[in-house]
């Protein structure tokens, strides 16, 4: 057999075998691997050093909590290059990047709750407190749904039970997907209003800060801080979406067998939604004014 048919026909063999015994149904690419976990690692180094800085303890269970997620499951995916019929690096880099943006999540609605605070609630539908309790409370929940159903699926040994977890997964992940964008539109509306000056309501002789609030929201560090939440929550929503189309594909898919498009619309969002808040730190744009 000529030199060039006996290569052609390894790497064919090569391939399906790959296919076949893999986890991913590929090889997990190592530069990609490596070049995440340095970027996850330095941005949570940051905004470590920022928490403690500005002594916003909140970041260490939100932001903190999401880069050393994905500082896990990217580690997991390093492993899986060299060692990818292993099924315990599946099972971590499965449950920790399918809930790692959850907390990250959560910090943008800490700071949006913040924001309307200083804009003013007259501006807004739902009170301050009423948008940090709620879209918290379902961020929990939708961290606890798909981490429950990634460890099922992934572990599964039958195919009815890797369904179900599948399954699962995909209803935390739908979930996640709607109340962000009922929170976006919530968010979109009271921003709409302010800049218009159309408050939903009276602003009433008790309303905490009143005018000063009004004066202080003027101020470039509070618009500043305006535009890179949206800009966090948009590649967040990004990301959900694609998650979302990922798991209704299915484990055998074209969408969750495409390397390519996990790095692109996954692991690529999340940088940007996390260094968006490395470099506009709320603690420097809004929670260290002298008013709060």
């Amino acid at each position: 057999m000529p030199l060039a048919s006996s290569s052609r026909v390894f790497a064919r063999d090569n391939a399906t075998y790959v296919a076949e015994e893999s986890e991913y149904g590929y090889v997990p690419w190592e530069s990609a691997a490596i070049v995440f976990i340095v970027l996850f690692g330095i941005s949570t180094f940051v905004h470590i050093v920022q928490s403690l800085r500005y002594r916003l303890w909140w970041l260490l269970p939100t932001i903190v909590l999401s880069g050393v997620l994905e500082i896990v499951g990217w580690s997991a995916r390093l492993y899986a290059h060299w060692y990818f019929t292993e099924e315990n690096p599946f099972i971590i880099q499965i449950v920790t990047t399918i809930v790692a943006p959850i907390p990250l999540t959560a910090a943008n609605f800490i700071i949006i709750e913040k924001i309307i605070r200083l804009l003013g609630p007259r501006y807004s539908r739902l009170s301050p407190k009423a948008y940090l309790r709620f879209f918290c409370s379902l961020d929990v929940i939708a961290f606890i749904i798909q981490a429950a159903g990634g460890a099922i699926a992934a572990g599964a040994d039958t195919t009815s039970v890797s369904k179900l977890g599948s399954n699962i997964m995909l209803g935390g992940i739908c979930l996640q997907l709607a109340f962000m964008i009922v929170f976006t539109l919530l968010v979109s509306e009271v921003f709409y209003r302010y800049f218009k000056d159309s408050p939903v309501r009276t602003p009433s002789a008790d309303e905490k800060l009143g005018a000063d609030a009004y004066a202080l929201s003027e101020h470039p560090r509070t618009l500043l801080m305006i535009y890179a939440v949206a800009f966090s929550t948009f590649v967040l929503l990004i990301r959900a979406v694609y998650r979302t189309c990922e798991l209704a594909d299915g484990w055998h898919g074209v969408i969750i067998l495409t390397q390519a498009y996990f790095v692109a619309f996954d692991a690529c969002m999340v940088v940007l939604a996390i260094y968006a808040l490395n470099f506009f730190h709320p603690g420097f744009l809004v929670f260290g004014h002298e008013l709060l």
